[in-house]
């Protein structure tokens, strides 16, 4: 099993017991159009499959992994632990040449900042800016030279793309298997995150993925969708399969704040 290479809110490192367990035993290709911190991804390590993003940084890190990554590993081990190299460096995407900059060194800019922000955020500004804070780690590994080669190893065999969800449509045929964890719908007011790409995520966009579902499930395709336990989510979803399962919420001003959460796994078979 392949570990991420990358930190993530809501990553599914802790779930992957219960969410191959609930997966259909056997899929011809492997969709997922949320990929984030891609733990069920580099999990299962498919044969053949799409991966995608809404946002393009996350993209083009997994491309340059799936490409480049001796030259993203090489790059990664410039950047430094400190405060002021960290906003230096998320700067950047505010200034007028970075246009310029190489995949690459997008790529490890993206891959540091992750590595050394405070809890793994990925959060976007309406101008398509990173400004998450940073974390004041004592010994982050930022090089991530061994789970990068790994995750290129399973990357070569699939197509990635900075793409909305919806364009799973156009790619998935019968007898596929598409996995969905977006940005959750918060469990209250203060708890709300979905700005990991520029624009959010809000009801409007639950329920597009609720339709696009819909579509899938009358064209023959399984898929399995990850979100939190509200009432929101249960009345959307009732006329699929769901599954509450047991999870641990990781993001919170403080240790407090965390704890165990109810989530749901809805399913179309």
């Amino acid at each position: 099993m392949t570990d991420p290479f990358l930190r993530w809110p809501g990553g599914k490192r802790r779930l992957l017991g219960e969410l191959r367990q609930h997966m259909p035993e056997t899929y011809k290709g492997y969709f997922e159009p949320f990929i984030g911190g891609g733990a069920l991804f580099l999990a299962e390590r498919p044969d053949y499959g799409y991966i995608g993003d809404a946002n393009p940084e996350l993209a083009n890190v997994y491309n340059v992994v799936k490409h480049k990554p001796t030259q993203l590993i090489a790059e990664l081990a410039l950047h430094r632990n400190t405060a002021k190299d960290y906003y230096k460096v998320r700067q950047a995407d505010r200034d007028a040449d970075f246009t310029g900059w190489s995949d690459v060194r997008r790529a490890a800019r993206f891959v540091f900042l992750n590595r050394t922000c405070f809890n793994g955020l990925c959060r976007m500004n309406a101008k398509g800016q990173l400004n998450m804070a940073y974390g004041r780690l004592k010994n982050p590994d930022i090089t991530q030279a061994r789970a990068i080669w790994a995750a290129h190893a399973t990357l070569r065999r699939v197509r990635i793309a900075h793409a909305s969800f919806d364009e799973v449509l156009k790619l998935a045929r019968p007898g596929d298997f598409v996995y969905f964890d977006p940005p959750y719908v918060p469990l209250s007011p203060t708890a709300n995150f979905t700005d990991y790409a520029a624009g959010g995520f809000g009801a409007d966009k639950h329920r597009e993925l609720w339709q696009l579902c819909v579509k899938l499930h009358r064209r023959g395709i399984k898929w399995m969708v990850s979100n939190s336990r509200t009432p929101q989510v249960l009345d959307l979803w009732r006329a699929f399969t769901t599954h509450e399962i047991d999870a641990r919420r990781t993001i919170a001003a403080g240790p407090k704040g965390r704890g165990r959460v109810k989530e749901v796994l809805v399913t179309n078979y």
